[in-house]
């Protein structure tokens, strides 16, 4: 009676591990030809990699920056890379609101950026947009510096209000005390009917 308890019992296992077996064998034949579809595409491949080089990868973030307890600005991203030995998150996408002193609020847009986790320092790039309840500004890349709260572009900018229409090599936005700098070669135009 225990011989056939335990030859069932054997035959059971042995079916049990053949399966397991014929699972792997499966799931490593799917992987290999998964992974050959992908690297006869380059560019995906490239994608692929540089993913893999990041510490942590994240879909749809958010992050706050405040200071003494007082929020600065938030992020928003459709996606971020995260490489620790960098010390830099790569973004996709970024939304920021920076918060100003008299309640007021700037929003940035842009393609992408890159946030620097030491110092909270931002560079965004690419079809970069910044809105102020009086002007929007486009640029190709901006940077903020986080320590002095200070927005600047080294490359030119455009910006565009309901009465004027301004351009510049260069330039730089104070948030704390809310007022910009242009500098090389500006050039607007203003509308008559403006007061000063």
């Amino acid at each position: 009676m225990k011989r056939r308890t335990l030859s069932a019992t054997s035959k059971t296992l042995r079916f049990l591990l053949a399966g397991l077996i014929s699972l792997t064998l499966l799931g490593v034949v799917a992987v290999f030809i998964g992974y050959r579809s992908v690297f006869q595409k380059p560019g995906k491949a490239i994608s692929i990699l540089n993913q893999r080089k990041a510490t942590i990868s994240l879909a749809e973030i958010q992050h706050t920056a405040t200071r003494d307890g007082k929020k600065e600005w938030t992020l928003t991203a459709k996606s971020a890379h995260f490489v620790s030995e960098k010390k830099k998150t790569y973004i996709q996408s970024p939304y920021v609101v920076f918060f100003l002193d008299d309640g007021g609020e700037v929003f940035l847009s842009a393609r992408e950026g890159v946030i620097n986790t030491d110092s909270n320092d931002i560079t965004a790039s690419g079809d970069v947009e910044i809105k102020h309840k009086d002007y929007v500004l486009n640029a190709q890349k901006l940077y903020y510096i986080h320590e002095s709260r200070l927005i600047f572009s080294k490359l030119p900018v455009e910006i565009r209000g309901a009465r004027f229409h301004l351009t510049a090599d260069r330039m730089s936005y104070d948030l704390k005390t809310n007022k910009s700098v242009l500098d090389g070669n500006v050039k607007g135009t203003l509308n008559e009917k403006m007061q000063l």
